[in-house]
Order: structure tokens, then C-alpha cells, then sequence
């Protein structure tokens, strides 16, 4: 903690007070060691509660020597024609009037310094939940990211084990090309499961679209939307080949062929 910290926190006017337990005490002293600003500032705690007690002494010795004096000026009291001596306060209840007036002072100094304490040690604590409750959220959501990523690797494995499944490589259209792309279909489900790996980030306006040939005849098979990412693409019940051509965004009811850069065939 800071030392500009440190003091507002309200502890050096317990500590001055006595109120702090030994480690607390302890503590303290280590800073005031460390840093010269907290000494100087118990210091003036110090003379402060020094000057506070003497004040409330000078205060009340005046007043309670006005009384006596006012008193002895007249020295007795008539009441119903009897005379009754009144005696002045004696110095030791005096004294002890005054110990009380400054040990409640003292109390309510006490209790105020007490009060901005604790309450700062309240708005930290609840900082602290706060920031304990960020982190928690922060784990669960990773955990969830790490949960679904374990459930679509379970997919795509259960989908290789399938008896009826046909595994199709597509292989780019050009040597110098490092695209890869996996389909995996499954003619009695009429289903297609496919992978594209290495593709580009397909410019804006444009978008990868996947198509499924039969005796020459090209079918729309689905828009692809993930990159190294196992995704269900459309229906298809027949098929001999699959491509991968690059459309405009939303895709093209016939492939376009000069931007087709992926293909595989079935091998049965």
C-alpha cells in the first residue's frame, strides 16, 4: 500500500489511540520505519491528542474556578431560615471530572477514527469480491469454449467410425497451392461433413461455397463459414466429386469454374 494510502486509511489514529492488536502495532511501526512521511504523521497525531487533552483541562479548571469562587464570595445558602455551608469541590473530584471529559473526547476521536477504518477495509473487501467474481466468470466461460471445443472433436471422430461414411480428399486445382479440404459423406444419411484447411480469408464481399457433382452436374452443397473447423453442410443424396469455388457472398446458383480451387473425387 502506498504511504499517501497507508494514512488516510484511518489506522495510525487507532494505532496512536492504542487500539490496534500487536501484530497490527507491529505492522505500523515497520512502515513508520520504512517510510518518514507516516512517522511525521503519527507524530502529529501525537501533539494533536496531546493538545486536545490540555485545552480540555485549561477549559474546565477556569470554569470549575469561577464557580468556587462565585461561591466562596457568598459562602452560605439561606434556605427556610436555616443556614447551610456549602463546600467547594474538592481537587481530586475535580481532576477526576476532568479525566472523564477527556476520556470521552477521547472515545468519540476514538470511535470516528474507527469508523473511517473499517469502512475502508469494507470497500476493499467488497473490490476484492468483485474482482474474485470477474475471475470466475472469466474461468467459466473458458471452460465452456474448452467443454464445446471436446464435444466437436467427439463428433468428428464418431463420424470416421461410421461403417458407411466415404472419406473424399479435395486437392487444390493449382501445384502451387497448399489448400486442403475433407469431406466426409455418408450416402444413406445424405450427409456431408466438411473440413477446409489453409484457405485464405476470403475477400470481403466474396465467400467459399461448397458443391457436390453428379454426372457432370453441380449441386449447391453449402456455404462454408468455418476455416480448420469441422461443419455440417447441406443434404446431398447423390454425389461423385465435390468442389470448393470462391462466389460472391451468399453464394451462386452454378459454380463459377475459373475461381474453383479445390476438388475431390469418390473413390469406391
Amino acid at each position: 500500500m502506498k504511504p499517501e494510502d497507508y494514512i488516510l486509511s484511518g489506522i495510525l489514529e487507532l494505532y496512536v489511540c492504542g487500539a490496534l492488536k500487536n501484530e497490527e502495532c507491529l505492522e505500523v511501526q515497520l512502515m513508520a520505519k520504512q517510510h518518514p512521511e507516516i512517522q511525521i504523521e503519527i507524530d502529529k497525531i501525537e501533539q494533536s491528542l496531546k493538545k486536545l487533552a490540555e485545552s480540555g483541562q485549561t477549559l474546565h479548571e477556569h470554569t470549575f474556578e469561577n464557580i468556587i469562587d462565585q461561591v466562596n464570595e457568598s459562602e452560605h445558602i439561606a434556605d427556610n431560615n436555616k443556614i447551610i455551608p456549602l463546600h467547594p469541590f474538592h481537587d481530586q473530584q475535580r481532576r477526576r471530572y476532568i479525566s472523564l471529559m477527556v476520556a470521552a473526547v477521547a472515545l468519540f476521536l476514538l470511535a470516528s477514527v474507527s469508523n473511517v477504518y473499517f469502512f475502508n477495509h469494507w470497500k476493499n473487501s467488497e473490490k476484492s469480491l468483485i474482482a474474485l467474481k470477474v475471475e470466475d466468470n472469466k474461468t467459466h466461460k473458458a471452460y465452456l469454449e474448452t467443454q464445446q471445443k471436446l464435444n466437436s472433436m467427439q463428433d468428428e471422430l464418431a463420424s470416421y467410425k461410421s461403417k458407411d461414411l466415404m472419406v473424399v480428399m479435395l486437392h487444390p486445382m493449382k501445384k502451387n497451392m497448399d489448400y486442403k479440404a475433407i469431406a466426409l459423406y455418408n450416402p444413406k444419411m445424405k450427409s456431408i461433413q466438411l473440413k477446409v484447411m489453409n484457405l485464405p480469408t476470403a475477400p470481403q464481399g466474396m465467400q467459399y461455397q461448397l458443391w457436390a457433382i453428379k454426372d457432370g452436374k453441380a449441386t449447391d452443397a453449402g456455404m462454408i463459414t468455418e476455416i480448420n473447423k469441422m461443419e455440417t453442410m447441406k443434404s446431398i443424396p447423390n454425389s461423385d466429386s465435390f468442389a470448393i469455388t470462391m462466389e460472391k457472398a451468399g453464394g451462386s446458383s452454378e459454380p463459377t469454374m475459373a475461381s474453383m480451387l479445390l476438388m475431390g473425387k469418390i473413390e469406391i
